[in-house]
């Protein structure tokens, strides 16, 4: 089950209209918005997973952002086709203990170059889906939120409201802990997380968050691991085609680059 898909089909109000036209090793997401048929363009950039470390930002300027979220993650058994994480490029509100990720935000995440990845990137722009990612304490594990080892994460909607004859304005909107519910939890090593999420529809999963270079770009210890993953995993030939490769692609992976035109 794409249960990406199915959050998104549960919690969005919008419908989009989506198309993707490749061009050599990027490809240009147009994604159209059904109220002003405003149109957003992405720029992919295309690459193999030995590669990553050539495109991914590692370090977030802020000196005060925490450090065991600095450097690059390989989200280890997620059971979708995003792979990896790097929260170079997020907002952090210190007063608030909080990291602000926009999934479409440049370099943030890749993506397995597939169909389905294609498909559920584009879901996930068309929604402009965020996560805030909140320090808690946790009286069970006897963590403070000031330790910035968990945190729970909260995924938000950003739709167009204009009811009863008002204006459309873009409205953000939580998703319900009932629809889903995130959580992390740093390791004892101080560098991997334990990453819960518990979705309608789809149920529990468990998967490990793990760093695969730090911010200085020097590469960790699953780095390798993480290389061998992506390898096997696109070489599987019972896949279904929506979850291989096509035939006409060589690179591995994508990352969005940058809205198209420079933006």
């Amino acid at each position: 089950m794409k249960s990406s898909v199915t959050l998104m089909s549960l919690v969005m109000s919008s419908i989009l209209m989506v198309s993707c036209a490749d061009k050599e090793d990027s490809a240009v997401l147009e994604i159209s918005d059904t109220h002003d048929n405003q149109v957003q363009k992405f720029v992919m950039q295309k690459f193999d997973a030995k590669d990553i470390l050539d495109y991914a930002p590692l370090k977030h300027p802020d000196p005060s952002f925490p450090d065991a979220f600095q450097g690059l993650f390989w989200m280890d058994g997620n059971p979708l086709q995003d792979q990896t994480m790097s929260l170079a490029n997020t907002q952090w509100h210190p007063e608030k203990n909080m990291i602000r990720v926009e999934v479409s935000e440049k370099y943030t995440y890749t993506w397995l170059n597939t169909a389905e990845a294609v498909d559920t990137q584009n879901l996930t722009t068309s929604v402009r889906l965020e996560y805030d990612i909140v320090f808690k304490d946790n009286e069970e594990k006897g963590i403070s939120a000031d330790d910035q080892r968990f945190a729970v994460i909260t995924p938000y909607i950003n739709v167009y409201s204009g009811l009863f004859g008002r204006e459309f304005r873009l409205v953000r909107i939580p998703v319900p802990k009932s629809v889903a519910y995130f959580t992390a939890t740093l390791e004892e090593n101080g560098r991997d997380w334990y990453r819960y999420s518990k979705m309608i529809g789809v149920g529990e999963h468990e998967y490990s968050f793990k760093r695969i270079a730090d911010a200085e770009g020097a590469k960790d210890e699953h780095f390798d691991a993480f290389v061998e993953s992506i390898d096997n995993l696109l070489s599987d030939k019972n896949l279904e085609p929506e979850k291989a490769l096509s035939e006409n692609e060589s690179y591995q992976m994508f990352f969005i680059d940058r809205r198209a035109g420079g933006e």
